[in-house]
Order: structure tokens, then C-alpha cells, then sequence
């Protein structure tokens, strides 16, 4: 059991089906992943994870500055699973707040709370219960200088909490470079008991050599070692990627170093302690890609799964799983 959509961003930039989220005009997102925003804030603390969204400019100082009002209001989406629209816990994570920040947040259009943000510059989770699934919440947030939102969490009383965190083109070398106590205290916040890795594919494409294959999987340990640390009691996971086709003198053929990589994967968590399912024999290995797209399991890229076939290799995962949690106990 368990319920509700886990984390989402406030300023979503791709579609969000697990909930309906509509914001004001003014707010930006920040993600450590996009190399050019990380240059622009000088900072590196970006949260459990890694993108953070604002809704004025950075200013090191409030003096003078006119002040700012954002809003956002979330809805259970019709587009998502059942579980999903039922939520009671709501969490609204943030930190680098310097100066006073009002919020205000409504239920179904009456004002329930009327409240202050801490400005103490720290990590803190802004959280209300309710007895049921709110139809629809607006939180107002007042400032001359906006703190640093990682994201909204909305949860379930009881059972399994899910936290999805889509990274786009990001190959999972990013966590060593972000600030430790701010991503341990977070963390803490969060308590995750298992942490499901699922990076690869991005960069299946540029390798050229067995060295890089090694170099990348190795870096990739080493960030999540890095987030174990934060989290010390958290079980660890890998998912290498699927089957993933190339053309070469005419014909689809599976990328060279996609075997080679999902091996050395396998090799690397054995040895570390994570725990690895590999997609790509899920899928069926070698060129298997070809039969998914043919049956409308995969897109016309031969890399991404549609809706059809994300469902079935997410059955195939969890019936995987469950199979050997069920052996080993």
C-alpha cells in the first residue's frame, strides 16, 4: 500500500503526469545536471535532488528590493494510477532563505494557514497533514528574495513512498560535485530505505574505447558511494540499460559497447555491494531492441520505450525482484 505522487518539482519542464501542477509565470528551474545553470548561482547546494526552483533573482542582500509574490496550486491528476491521487502529507522542501518569506496556503479557495518560512539560510521541510486528499491546494509565497524550493512532496499516512526523479540526458556523475550536509540533511528529511539507480544509456553512444566503459562505470560507483554515505542504512540498486540499436552499413544492430557495459556493471555492484538487474537480458539482450519497436513496445528511435512498453519491463522488474526477495527469504 501507500499513495500519492512522492516528489515533484515546483517549475516542471517536461510533462508531469503524476500530478497537476499549474504555477505562476515567474518561477525558474535550476537543475545541477544543466552544466550552465550550475556556473550561474555559485552555489552547490541543490538538495536530495539535484534541481531546485526560485522565483526572484539572487541578491545577496533584501534591502530595497520590491517585494515578490509567486503562487502554485496542485490538483490529484486523472492522467496518473489510483494510488497516486491519494495523499495526506504534504512537505515543501527549501533552504537559502535570507530574508522574510510569507506563505499562505489555501484549500479548495479558503485560507487554511497563514505562516512564516525559516530564514536561517539551512535546509527545512515546510510540512501540513490533512485527513484527506485536498481537491485542490494554492500555497502563496511572499518575499523580496526567493529561497531555494527543492520541491513538494505529497504522500500517503502509511505504506511505500516513491520519489521518481527524471534527470534527462544526465549519465549519474553529478552527486560528488553537490554540497554533502546539504544532501545528508535532506536525506535525513527523507529517509529512503532503497535507492534505484538507473543511468547508462545516455552515454552508451559516445564510447569509443573499453577504458572509457571502465572509467564511466567506476565514476558511477564512486557517486553512489557517495550518496550511501549520506545514507547509511539505504540499500542500493542499479538498472543497466536496455537493448539499444544503431545503424551500421544498412542494418539495426545493438551498440557495440552495450554488452561490454552491462557487464562491467554486473562486474562493479557484485563487488560493491549494489545490487544490479540488467535491462538489456530482461529485453531479451542482443538486438531485442528490433522485436520491441515491431510490436510497439519501443519508439521509432530504437532507444526509448513508449507507454506500452514502459509498463511490461516495469512487470518484468517487479516480477524479478519479487522472485528473488521471495528465494531469499
Amino acid at each position: 500500500n501507500g499513495g500519492g505522487p512522492g516528489f515533484f518539482p515546483i517549475k516542471v519542464v517536461y510533462n508531469q503526469n503524476s500530478i497537476d501542477i499549474t504555477t505562476s509565470g515567474n518561477w525558474v528551474r535550476y537543475a545541477f545536471f544543466d552544466r550552465k545553470q550550475r556556473r550561474k548561482v555559485g552555489h552547490d547546494m541543490y538538495g536530495l535532488f539535484a534541481t531546485y526552483s526560485r522565483f526572484t533573482n539572487y541578491a545577496k542582500d533584501t534591502t530595497g528590493l520590491p517585494v515578490s509574490k509567486a503562487t502554485f496550486t496542485i490538483k490529484p491528476s486523472a492522467k496518473s494510477y489510483a494510488r497516486l491521487q491519494h495523499y495526506t502529507k504534504f512537505g515543501l522542501h527549501y533552504g537559502n532563505a535570507i530574508g522574510k518569506v510569507k506563505i499562505k496556503v489555501y484549500e479548495n479557495g479558503n485560507i487554511i494557514k497563514t505562516d512564516s518560512l525559516i530564514s536561517d539560510g539551512k535546509y527545512h521541510n515546510y510540512k501540513l497533514n490533512f485527513a484527506t486528499t485536498p481537491k485542490e491546494l494554492k500555497i502563496e509565497l511572499e518575499a523580496r528574495v526567493s529561497p531555494d524550493f527543492y520541491g513538494v512532496t505529497l504522500d500517503a499516512d502509511t505504506g511505500v513512498r516513491m520519489d521518481n526523479v527524471a534527470m534527462r540526458g544526465e549519465a549519474g556523475r553529478i552527486f560528488t560535485r553537490m554540497n554533502y550536509e546539504n544532501y545528508r540533511q535532506m536525506s535525513v528529511d527523507r529517509q529512503p530505505d532503497l535507492f534505484i539507480f538507473q543511468y547508462g544509456g545516455n552515454t552508451i553512444p559516445y564510447m569509443k574505447t573499453e577504458q572509457q566503459l571502465r572509467e564511466y562505470v567506476e565514476g558511477l560507483i564512486f557517486n553512489m558511494k557517495w550518496v550511501k554515505r549520506a545514507n547509511p542504512n539505504a540499500m542500493f540498486m542499479l538498472l543497466g540499460p536496455g537493448d539499444m540499436t544503431t545503424s551500421r552499413n544498412g542494418q539495426r544492430l545493438t551498440y557495440p559497447f552495450l554488452p561490454k557495459l552491462n557487464d562491467l556493471m554486473k562486474e562493479e555492484c557484485m563487488k560493491n555491494d549494489v545490487a544490479y538487474f540488467s535491462m538489456y537480458e530482461a529485453m531479451g539482450g542482443e538486438n531485442s531492441m528490433i522485436s520491441w519497436v515491431k510490436q510497439g513496445m519501443a519508439a521509432s528511435d530504437y532507444v526509448h520505450f513508449s507507454p506500452k512498453g514502459t509498463k511490461l519491463i516495469s512487470e518484468v522488474f517487479y516480477q524479478c525482484l519479487h522472485n528473488d526477495l521471495a528465494s531469499v527469504e
